[in-house]
């Protein structure tokens, strides 16, 4: 037998091995799992076209363009300021593609100011008419060409004031389509005949739309209307030869009352270049630059 002093030391550690032996292991807590957020189906609702009525009744404007005519000619030049302003009324039809047709009146036209003369010549301007009474037209419009014609006709449009009426009567007819988007565009070309001091014009016009904003609550559409403009023109006489050559820019904004299809305003300027070439018998050609600048305002008056 062991000496009793030996035994308490031994049962200690006999008892720390058994213990050791029989502990279970020890076991890691359980890893939470964190299930995704429930996902929402996003929705993408698409914007609703806006609606333009096709048909016009009486709408009324007041016409106001303010130009800005430079010549040099020889050497010399010199700078001239015409203001012209016509309150116009139109009514018309519009096609879902916004070609129209119809008719309106003018029922006043004043210009201020002198006019130049496509005479190189002549040195002084030719003074234009002070004022024009009541006049009807009738208008067509498509992707090909513009025609504001007078009723009834008249016998010369060339250097008469109902010719100047005409073309701020021409300022209101604009191609708008049955609908409008945001970011929609179109484009149309048009051509037109004017005619000053003699000499007939062919005016070409490419207009670039397109829509920048749709104000819901007011039911109005703000288009931006790019131009690109080309002027041809010829007169040919027993005594002289006139050319006369042009192009231009100009840009506008235009807002459009869709409720009621009318123009509500517009607010523009262009500018235009022409060359014109006078090749008199008895003399050299002679050639002159003229630079005019358009300011334009249009303001319904409902």
């Amino acid at each position: 037998m062991y000496p009793r002093r030996r035994v308490w030391p031994i049962a200690v550690t006999l008892f720390a091995l058994m213990s050791a032996g029989c502990a279970r292991p020890a076991i890691a807590p359980p890893t939470p799992v964190v299930e995704p957020p429930p996902v929402v189906p996003v929705v993408v609702v698409a914007p609703t076209r806006t609606a333009i009525t096709n048909t016009v009744r009486d709408a009324r404007y007041d016409v106001q363009t303010i130009a800005r005519v430079s010549r040099d000619s020889a050497g010399r030049s010199t700078e001239q300021r015409i203001e012209s302003r016509a309150l116009v009324t139109v009514s018309f039809q519009r096609t879902a593609t916004g070609d129209l047709r119809g008719s309106g009146r003018i029922d006043s036209f004043t210009v201020r100011g002198p006019a130049l003369a496509f005479d190189t010549v002549n040195k002084s301007a030719t003074p234009v008419p002070v004022s024009l009474e009541r006049m009807l037209f009738d208008a067509v419009l498509d992707t090909q060409s513009l025609r504001v014609v007078a009723r009834p006709l008249l016998a010369n449009e060339c250097d008469r004031p109902e010719t100047g009426a005409m073309a701020l009567a021409r300022e209101v007819l604009l191609r708008i389509p049955s609908s409008a988007l945001a970011g929609d565009r179109w484009t149309d070309s048009t051509i037109s005949i004017v005619c000053r001091t003699g000499v007939p014009i062919a005016v070409r016009l490419r207009s670039d739309y397109a829509v920048e904003r749709i104000d819901e609550r007011a039911n109005t559409v703000l288009l931006r209307r790019t131009m690109t403009i080309r002027l041809d023109g010829k007169l040919v006489s027993t005594w002289r030869s006139l050319d006369v050559t042009g192009t231009g820019t100009g840009t506008q904004r235009v807002t459009v009352d869709a409720t009621r299809g009318a123009v509500l305003s517009i607010d523009g300027t262009s500018t235009v270049t022409m060359q014109m070439t006078d090749r008199n018998r008895s003399n050299a050609p002679r050639t002159q630059r003229v630079v005019q600048q358009v300011e334009l305002r249009v303001v319904s008056r409902l």
